[in-house]
């Protein structure tokens, strides 16, 4: 099977405007299947990515990032560790697992992998669909060894039929050839129960859930990470939802912040201009006098006040929110990005 591997150098800088489109055109003569150059300006035509941005299909926190298509199979020669492979590396052939939510299968759900071969040299595989009983098999099995030897793996799933956040697995090593995940858990996002409608984009509005969540945003001042450049989508689509860290065990990295509790958000929001004020309930019991911090995931773009790319696969805290007059926990300097955020009283 011919690979396509295309650049997405400088990614900040054409963020909502390079389309990537691969259209499958058939078997030709000798079987092998052959693939159309990507272009500016259109669209995958994969099921499920019909509007599909660079920002959906990169990690746009890396400085240098490919695009590939991933085999199906483990070709003869494939499980062999070339020499080329330093034993400080890892090296994995095929991966595999069930895109699962409440325990139940997750048809059409979407996995894609990235392998980090430095912090420098990242490459993700095209997104794909998994089968309709949410499982999922592919390899690494790319020109030159691609992204069989790595420094580390990294994933995401995700759900295009279902409102909810990505799950990220951002610090998979293993040194096994063929790599078994287990069932990769999705959560399912709950819509507003107060989510005025867009007319204007430039003017703020405050979202509410039966939750007891909050937020103020003003669609004009946020990228929408839909791969659609309509705020309409984007706004009208917003979902969000409490889990415990615990449901996420081994699939988060946390970096030692243990938190209290989980916030999945979707679609994944970045902030271009102010801030996104935001509360939440207090369901983690923090105390009149507690400083509760908030920290934000690193997703597929995810920047800081500041304007720092954060690393995807890190958290960053963000602010230091505390009880308001009506209980809830208060962040009034607001989030500058929506993904995955998490709550931890401080000790």
């Amino acid at each position: 099977m011919k690979k396509l591997i295309l650049s997405c150098q400088s990614l900040a800088l054409c963020f909502g405007v390079c389309i990537v489109s691969v259209e499958f055109l058939g078997c030709n003569d000798d079987g092998d299947t052959s693939v159309t150059e990507p272009t500016a300006g259109s669209c995958l035509s994969e099921p499920g990515f019909e509007s599909a941005s660079v920002s959906e299909l990169c990690d746009a926190s890396a400085p240098s990032s490919s695009l590939a298509i991933a085999d199906d199979v483990i070709n003869p020669g494939d499980d062999v560790r070339p020499d080329t492979c330093g034993s400080d590396k890892h090296f994995n052939v095929l991966l595999s697992g069930r895109i699962v939510r409440d325990g139940a299968p997750v048809p059409g759900g979407v996995i894609q992998v990235c392998s980090v071969r430095s912090e420098e040299d990242i490459l993700c595989l095209i997104p794909k669909l998994a089968d309709a009983s949410g499982e999922f098999s592919l390899t690494l099995a790319l020109d030159g060894n691609g992204g069989r030897c790595n420094d580390r793996l990294k994933l995401r799933a995700y759900d295009v039929n279902t409102p909810g956040a990505s799950t990220f697995y951002s610090m998979l090593e293993s040194d096994d050839i063929e790599v078994a995940l287990g069932d990769l858990p999705l959560n399912e996002g709950e819509a507003p129960s107060l989510h005025p409608k867009l007319c204007d984009e430039g003017d703020s509005r405050s979202v509410d859930f039966d939750s007891g969540l909050g937020l103020d945003i003003i669609p004009a001042n946020v990228e929408f990470l839909t791969g659609a450049l309509d705020k309409c989508l984007g706004y009208s689509g917003l979902s969000a939802r409490e889990v415990s860290p615990a449901m996420q065990n081994g699939l988060f990295y946390y970096d030692d912040i243990s938190p209290d509790t989980l916030w999945a958000f979707s679609p994944e929001i970045d902030v271009l201009s102010d801030s996104i004020p935001i509360h939440f309930p207090n369901t983690i019991n923090a105390g009149g006098s507690d400083v509760v911090e908030v920290y934000v995931y690193g997703g597929v773009k995810t920047t800081l006040s500041d304007n720092t790319l954060m690393d995807q696969g890190k958290w960053a805290m963000v602010g230091e929110a505390s009880l308001n007059e009506d209980g809830l926990i208060d962040l009034p300097e607001g989030l500058p990005s929506l993904s995955w955020v998490a709550l931890k009283i401080r000790e």
